[in-house]
């Protein structure tokens, strides 16, 4: 789970997604950190599907509708990186979702990715 997320209301988290609005500076960087995490996603990505991140995560997605809002609440308590550093540590999970040359199973992309 996520560190704290059980002890936020519906509301604090909503406070930690915003401002989502299409097209804003957080929008734009939050889809291309979602563009960096599913580079190497084994499976067919349909682009409307603004979930993916929330299935490979499951674990740590409760009271998140979409892959962007699970991001900014991740970058807004500053826990993306201890996030997927789990999904990292679950090796049948990165096998199941991601090939070998993925962000999140190569340690030099990974290392980029995170600092």
């Amino acid at each position: 789970e996520v560190k704290h997320l059980e002890r936020l209301s519906a509301e604090q988290k909503l406070e930690l997604c915003l401002p989502l609005k299409p097209g804003s500076p957080l929008t734009r960087l939050n889809r291309r950190l979602r563009e960096c995490l599913l580079y190497g996603f084994r499976r067919r990505v349909d682009p409307g599907d603004d979930q993916i991140l929330l299935r490979i995560a499951h674990e740590c997605t409760a009271d998140f509708e979409t892959d962007l809002e699970f991001l900014t609440f991740l970058c807004g308590s500053k826990q993306i990186c201890s996030c997927f550093e789990r999904i990292r540590s679950d090796t049948d999970r990165l096998t199941y979702f991601y090939r070998t040359d993925s962000v999140l199973r190569n340690d030099d992309l990974y290392r980029a990715f995170s600092s």
